[in-house]
């Protein structure tokens, strides 16, 4: 401990990271500071207040690094690169870190598309999401292709089109790749397309009845009874969606809800004024005070490719909040608001988020207790002395004994533990030999050990 007082008392005074390790050399916690030797002193000083926890980690604590950056902002972005690199153990690790599906659509193109994709880019497109559930944004995108005309088919095709798709004979494409409809007109349709996205619907709705209007008084009554029906299916939509938001804002609104030794994260995805849905983390309660918790699920959880919305609605003010508002401003280009706020409809967003966090935990709860159920009858089914904490399962794919590959999934404590899945590729047995691979694979897997 001697030691460690001793660099903290020719620690600089400057922005940057510290690391705190054991006698082996293990990183405890990767921490950031405005004022390195400030911050880190702070863990040495009296006890009170602190969680059993952080005590517990300061009394391991036998070497500290420092590395001092130019800014604060230098210091948070290399405080959460180290912590995915080394996944210290008193930090707050985010593993379900899924990324969810996006709308694309691609307005630097000359005839746009509308498409899914898992991340987004500053390619010049509008992306849309994300959506939690990838059916629910399925039937959105069927919805909007049966809705407007929007071109479907990739690039290559469109390009070397020679006559329209079937779509086109079915009324859901243009027909833009055989010269059907001209940028101007395509446009149109695209512009209909973002504002339903964006929730302007009684904005399009009323333009589109004025469209039919116009149509029906230049005698085009088929064209105009075409716009009717689809007027008829968007004001069918729109009823069925709820409006939560009055400033139409893409905004996270991130539910927080701590109980004995575990804590939920819950955001609720708003966009354009409706709710999309939401997304639960369970982490292991660090000991780490609220508002660090919330800071660090920020940084880890927003990243390069991922949507960011303009507005994150946060249940208590963060030490960094305008230092992570600015990096996250240039992550997405533009500018993003993290708030705390105290009344209103966002003050009431927040409640819902909240809620949902703790009925989260609770029915995360219930169904570890049904696991533990689950793996108490397979230790009575397989006669075994204890619940199994750890199952491994293997299996063997091939075409005609070629291209053989062997697979493993890992349950850990009744759940999938996808992180630790595994490929083989099968090096030693050649045909169709399932016994022979299988041999080879467990072989493997087993010689280097748990």
């Amino acid at each position: 401990m001697e030691s460690v007082k001793e660099k903290i008392e020719t620690m600089a005074n400057d922005p940057g990271v510290y690391l705190f390790k054991d006698e082996k050399g293990t990183i405890l916690y990767v921490g950031k500071a405005g004022n390195l030797k400030h911050r880190v002193s702070s863990y040495f000083q009296k006890p009170n207040g602190k969680d059993a926890r952080i005590l517990t980690m300061i009394d391991k604590v036998a070497d500290i690094d420092a590395i001092v950056t130019d800014t604060e902002k230098e210091a948070l972005i290399l405080e959460n690169n180290l912590i995915k690199e080394y996944r210290p153990r008193y930090n707050v690790k985010l593993r379900d870190d899924k990324t969810y599906p996006l709308l694309k659509l691609s307005m630097e193109e000359e005839f746009p598309t509308l498409c899914i994709v898992r991340r987004a880019k500053r390619d010049g497109s509008v992306y849309f999401g994300p959506y939690p559930s990838a059916t629910s944004l399925r039937e959105t995108l069927k919805l909007i292709r049966r809705l407007f005309p929007i071109r479907t088919c990739i690039d290559t095709k469109f390009t070397h089109r020679l006559r329209p798709c079937i779509n086109h004979e079915m009324g859901r494409c243009s027909g833009p790749c055989c010269g059907m409809i001209g940028p101007a007109q395509y446009l149109e349709i695209v512009q209909q397309v973002r504002m339903f996205l964006e929730g302007k619907d009684r904005a399009l709705l009323e333009r589109m009845k004025k469209r039919m209007q116009e149509e029906s008084e230049q005698l085009h009554f088929e064209a105009a009874a075409k716009i009717r029906d689809q007027i008829g299916h968007m004001e069918h939509v729109v009823e069925k969606q709820k409006i939560v938001s009055s400033d139409f804002v893409d905004q996270d609104v991130i539910g927080f809800h701590r109980q004995n030794h575990s804590l939920v994260l819950h955001p609720l995805f708003v966009r354009a004024g409706k709710l999309l849905g939401g997304r639960g983390f369970t982490l292991p309660s660090a000991g780490l005070p609220d508002e660090e918790i919330l800071s660090s699920f920020l940084k880890q959880y927003y990243r390069e490719g991922k949507f960011i919305p303009k507005k994150i609605l946060l249940p208590k003010t963060i030490p960094d909040q305008s230092l992570v508002a600015q990096w996250l401003t240039e992550l997405k280009g533009e500018r993003v608001q993290v708030l705390v706020p105290l009344r209103g409809d966002k003050k009431q967003l927040l409640k819902m988020a909240c809620e949902n966090a703790e009925k989260f935990l609770w029915a995360e709860t219930e169904i570890e207790r049904d696991q533990e159920k689950l793996l108490e009858a397979l230790r009575e089914s397989l006669h075994l002395r204890k619940n199994p904490r750890k199952i491994e399962a293997f299996d063997i794919s091939n075409i005609h004994g070629r291209n053989a590959v062997g697979s493993m999934v890992v349950f850990e404590n009744g759940k999938a533990a996808r992180e630790r899945y595994r490929h083989f590729k099968i090096k030693t047995v050649e045909g169709a030999d399932d016994y022979g691979m299988t041999y080879e694979v467990l072989l493997r897997r087993y010689k280097k050990g748990p």
